[in-house]
């Protein structure tokens, strides 16, 4: 993984939107923790999703993800699939 190195500069030269500032924090957080670290952090945030919103029980969370899914999806006949369409942009 490309590591992220951010100087003084960089950090007083131009504000940041949020976006920008999360941008960073995250790839920083990823060059530090590395796949394994990313990997539990994910696994954590399931577990906390699935603990407020199913008591806990995260196959009934990742059914109804599937659910919402498939909702969305539509039949390609000209491939011959299932697909979900792209989102809009403004």
């Amino acid at each position: 993984m490309k590591k992220i190195e951010m100087t003084a500069q960089d950090r007083t030269a131009v504000p940041m939107t949020k976006a920008e500032a999360g941008r960073l924090g995250g790839l920083k957080t990823a060059a530090n923790a590395g796949s394994h670290g990313m990997s539990a952090l994910g696994y954590g945030g399931m577990l906390t999703t699935a603990e407020r919103h199913h008591n806990g029980d995260v196959e009934a969370m990742m059914a109804e993800l599937r659910t919402r899914r498939q909702a969305k999806a539509v039949y390609d006949e000209r491939n011959m699939c299932w697909v979900r369409p792209a989102a809009k942009l403004n």
